[in-house]
This record gives structure tokens, sequence and C-alpha cells, in this order.
């Protein structure tokens, strides 16, 4: 169709290759380190890699991790995730993280 020549001069175009290149080579450098933590002993908490010992808290759309003894907090309504320090208590009604 009308769209196959400006899809090749796209394609064929010196600084979108050089971009594409990099951005390749990017991504093949965060997958490496990706795999080299997967080899550490830590675990997955959602989409996030937790160290060792660490506080993993996730909902339905991302997990964080935390120190150890720390809590997780979540809001009532939205789901979002706090992280409380040891010695903070969580307001379940909030969602928020208060210091004792």
């Amino acid at each position: 169709g009308s769209c196959d020549g400006e899809e090749s001069a796209l394609v064929q175009h010196p600084l979108r290759s050089t971009a594409m290149s990099s951005d390749i080579a990017g991504l093949k450098d965060r997958l490496a380190k990706l795999e080299a933590a997967s080899n550490s002993g830590g675990f997955f908490c959602g989409g996030a890699y937790c160290a060792n010992h660490a506080v993993c808290c996730e909902n339905h759309a991302y997990g964080l991790c935390g120190s150890p003894g720390a809590t997780c907090c979540y809001a009532p309504v939205s789901g979002i995730i706090n992280l409380c320090a040891p010695g903070s208590e969580c307001n379940k009604h909030s969602g928020h993280c208060h210091a004792k």
C-alpha cells in the first residue's frame, strides 16, 4: 500500500537505526542486571525485585520492597501502598503511617 514506502524510509533512517541500537543495548544491559539479581537469592514482589529478608507489600497493580521490620499500609479505596517504618503504625482508615 501507500504506507510501505514510508515504513521502509523510517526503518532505514540512520538516526532511528542508531537510536534503536542504543535502546537494544540498554535493554540487554538491564536484562543482564536482572538475571544477576535473580541469582542473588532475592525474590519478586509484584513487579519489584526485593532483597532477601525484605518485606513485600503488593496490590493488584504493583509491589514495594521494605526494610525488615517495615509494615504494609494500604489505602482502603485506592489500594495505594505506604510502607510504615518500624515504630510507626498504619491508620487503616486513611492508609497513612503515623508515628506512635
